[in-house]
């Protein structure tokens, strides 16, 4: 195309074939036999022929349920039947590799191959992880592509993209888009929200928590007092900096999709 033509595109279509390739370098998934490489689809797995799970399409609906704190029970049956689809699937996936491990080629599914013996739990944890980069990389992407279109912006960075000299692309990318998707991401972020189940009694910010209580953190009101501080800061969206010291990880009660 020259610059006097237009280029459309479908969003969820290039959102689902970057997610699924990106999927298949770092998992091993879709792998085309045991999940297939496809979008959003209504239809319980079990109903389709072939009855095969889709990356990243299927990730959604299990993942909505464990994050969302009061999912409705609709959401609630639904999340449970495709995490449970997704986990037999990776199942089937996790025996087939045991026994050609040679044959793997994703960094993280090799990681968690050598870190994890037994095949139950291996093919919960695969797709636990997937659950929790699939849907959120695709939602904050998608919010970010619809606020820079909203604002305008969307042209301006293309441009300043385009323009860039540097013939490392990457390096260019980081340089023009790095603090305008942060900042992006700071004004909607996905998961809005968190929840965590209190371990002990306490007090948190002069109210008393019983232990076992619900509590939900609002990520967007922390993100969004950042932004307008005028602090760029996208570590409240991801559970806080991994690296900072002493760092606590709440767990969350469980809640089985599988």
């Amino acid at each position: 195309l020259d610059e006097t033509q237009e280029a459309t595109f479908d969003t969820r279509e290039l959102l689902d074939g970057v997610l699924g390739d990106l999927s298949s370098v770092w998992f091993d998934l879709p792998d085309g036999n045991a999940i297939i490489q496809g979008g959003w689809n209504w239809i319980p797995i079990s109903q389709r022929q072939p009855p095969y799970p889709q990356c990243p399409g299927d990730f959604t609906a299990p993942s909505r349920y464990v994050f969302s704190p009061n999912p409705l029970k609709a959401a609630a049956r639904y999340g449970e039947t495709q995490g449970n689809a997704l986990r037999q699937a990776v199942l089937r996936f996790v025996k087939y590799y045991r026994k050609h491990p040679r044959e793997l080629q994703g960094r993280l599914s090799k990681a968690m191959f050598n870190a994890i013996s037994d095949d139950d739990q291996l093919s919960r944890t695969i797709p636990g992880v997937m659950m929790g980069f699939l849907p959120t990389v695709d939602g904050n992407l998608r919010s970010t592509l619809y606020q820079w279109m909203d604002d305008k912006s969307l042209w301006r960075l293309q441009e300043a993209l385009v323009s860039d000299p540097d013939k490392d692309r990457y390096a260019a990318a980081a340089r023009v888009l790095r603090k305008p998707l942060m900042r992006a991401m700071q004004h909607r972020p996905v998961p809005g929200m968190v929840w965590r189940t209190a371990k002990k009694r306490h007090d948190l910010g002069g109210t008393r928590v019983a232990k076992y209580d619900r509590i939900v953190v609002g990520i967007g009101s922390a993100t969004q007092e950042d932004l307008n501080a005028g602090r760029v800061d996208v570590f409240p969206v991801f559970g806080g900096n991994r690296k900072a010291p002493g760092r606590a990880y709440p767990r969350s009660e469980e809640r089985r999709v599988g």
